[in-house]
């Protein structure tokens, strides 16, 4: 128990001496990114178009498997009843993606800003 109490003291002063060391450095000038208000939503439309990509990919992947499940059936009604809520997901998760851009195009257009469409085709 005492090398126990002993150790935690032992690093206790080690981090207070390190802590002591940094602030007696002197404040540092802040380096942070000033991003205008056009930049950020140019990154969060970048971002969201690539995830708005992947879901489409995911989309037609769950809806080909529902189709094969569908097909696979051979009149079963709990096979196709497991179909039926593939599809049914797989349209649900494809709704809430255009939502989510909607969503970022009315807060882009309620701060006056124009949403770029990224990848752009012209100069």
């Amino acid at each position: 128990m005492n090398k126990k109490l002993l150790a935690g003291i032992l690093l206790t002063g080690v981090f207070l001496l390190a802590t002591q060391s940094v602030v007696l450095a002197g404040p540092q000038p802040a380096t942070l990114p000033q991003w205008t208000a056009q930049e950020v939503i140019d990154l969060v439309v970048r971002i969201t178009n690539w995830i708005f990509t992947f879901l489409i990919a995911v989309v037609v992947i769950m809806v080909l498997v529902a189709g094969y499940m569908f097909v696979t059936a051979g009149g079963n009604p709990d096979q196709q009843a497991k179909a039926r809520t593939v599809l049914i997901y797989a349209l649900i998760g494809f709704a809430v993606g255009m939502i989510a851009r909607g969503i970022i195009a009315l807060v882009a257009a309620i701060m006056g800003r124009a949403v770029p469409q990224f990848p752009s085709t012209g100069p």
